[in-house]
């Protein structure tokens, strides 16, 4: 039986990227900018943490909210360029975690739901329904 998973080394390799924010209103508003308009990430999680770092010589803890941003590497410059746009702080998180292998499903929903071609993923979803 094939593997549903596989190892992807091209433009349309999925990539998540993690920021940090204070509140999420922040990155709430531009989500709709990022998915719909700009079609830059399929998908973003946001989960609420307690943080604590060294800033500034001192210890700080706070509540942020942790932002996981699915996308393809072809549109990692012009995601990260939008989320810098939009970061409050004066050193925002914006770290790329290294990822070997997706789901053939979830990587090709990934690429459609990114190409700015909505009628991509209605053609994806209707494949696998096995509706024409």
């Amino acid at each position: 039986m094939a593997s549903k998973t596989l190892l992807k080394k091209n433009g349309k390799d999925g990539v998540i990227l993690v920021s940090t924010f204070p509140k999420p209103r922040i990155f709430s508003a531009a989500a709709r900018k990022l998915i719909l308009d700009k079609h830059l990430c399929a998908c973003i999680n946001v989960i609420k943490i307690n943080s604590l770092y060294l800033w500034k010589g001192k210890l700080e803890i706070h509540e942020e909210y942790l932002a996981l941003f699915k996308s393809t590497r072809k549109r990692v410059p012009a995601l990260i360029h939008e989320i810098e746009k939009i970061h409050p702080y004066e050193v925002p998180e914006i770290v790329e975690l290294k990822t070997n292998r997706f789901s053939k499903a979830y990587l090709s929903w990934l690429n459609s739901a990114t190409s700015g071609n909505p009628d991509a993923i209605q053609k994806d979803k209707l494949k696998k329904s096995g509706k024409k």
